[in-house]
């Protein structure tokens, strides 16, 4: 079997975190007297996934997949004036049913010292990854065009559909006119 395709693999005591550029999302935000148009970069950071390389926290197993989004330049203005680290990245979403799992896919309970390492870890690697590929913003915003250009792509399609069986309908309802005219 192939090792799935990653754009960093980054290594901890703890096991290797893996980390993908995802489709960015945009939309209007609400900043000051004004709305202005914000985009979301997104990064997926997770354990293999696997059984065969699972995270290990004082020999127990874990499992990590998390969709983060980073903070808008808008307000990482705001953060950094008031911190000298910001956090720069925000939790999105879970690529698992749950965000973090033990060995037996059961979710980590919230307030715990394993919940917190493995949070710290997953930050980490995505400030790493941001580090080391500063482009990445970039890449994030053309995997949404893309996406958007999919949906348009597809919307094209089911409208020639629907013109070319109008055309049709039309085509036969005409004949069906002729055919009292005679």
């Amino acid at each position: 079997m192939s090792e799935p395709e990653y754009d960093a693999v980054y290594e901890f005591p703890e096991g290797k975190l893996y980390i993908n550029i995802l489709p960015a999302k945009s939309g209007k935000e609400h900043w000051g007297d004004e709305w202005q148009r914000v985009t979301h970069h997104r990064l997926s950071v997770s354990s293999s996934g696997r059984d065969d390389e699972p995270l290990k926290i004082r020999g127990r197993r874990y499992q990590l997949g998390i969709a983060f989004a980073r903070i808008p330049a808008q307000a990482e203005v705001w953060l950094r004036a008031r911190s000298n680290e910001p956090e720069l990245f925000r939790w999105d979403n879970s690529l698992l049913r749950w965000s973090m799992t033990n060995g037996d896919g059961k979710e980590l309970g919230w307030n715990t010292a394993t919940r917190e390492r493995l949070s710290k870890i997953a930050s980490e690697a995505a400030l790493r990854f941001e580090n080391d590929h500063p482009e990445w913003r970039l890449t994030s915003e053309r995997l949404e065009i893309e996406g958007e250009l999919r949906e348009a792509e597809v919307a094209i399609s089911v409208a020639r559909e629907a013109m070319s069986k109008a055309e049709s309908r039309a085509v036969s309802l005409r004949r069906q006119v002729a055919a009292y005219s005679v």
